[in-house]
């Protein structure tokens, strides 16, 4: 009997260390991989108010754009499901997409009507 009184506090020892060891401190990781990470800016249609795209891999970001009312910046998250890419900006404003990457470029397919956007990474 004494001798497993002397095991209780080692076995309780390991218990805890093996308990700490597998906690993980988040239960999900706060990062995705998608290929739009990164920092895109418009190459097309040519008469576009010239922006940029930047997705982060926390699935924020921010678009800027220099138009006729000056440099703005928007901060937004956002999320794809397979070709469809939603940007949810902090104003209220939701953009959907169709996209597409082929040869260094990210293509933008507004639903509804527009002109596709082609934009490429810097």
């Amino acid at each position: 009997m004494r001798a497993n009184i002397r095991r209780f506090p080692l076995a309780l020892l390991a218990v805890m260390l093996v308990s700490l060891l597998t906690t993980s401190c988040d239960d999900d990781d706060d990062f995705i991989y998608s290929p739009l990470i990164g920092h895109w800016s418009i190459v097309s249609p040519p008469y576009a108010d010239y922006n940029e795209y930047h997705f982060m891999s926390d699935g924020t970001g921010y678009y800027y754009i220099d138009d006729y009312a000056g440099q703005s910046t928007y901060y937004f998250t956002y999320e794809t499901y397979d070709d469809v890419l939603y940007v949810y900006f902090n104003m209220g404003d939701t953009w959907s997409f169709n996209w597409g990457l082929s040869n260094g470029y990210m293509y933008l397919y507004p639903f509804g009507s527009g002109e596709t956007l082609v934009y490429e990474r810097f």
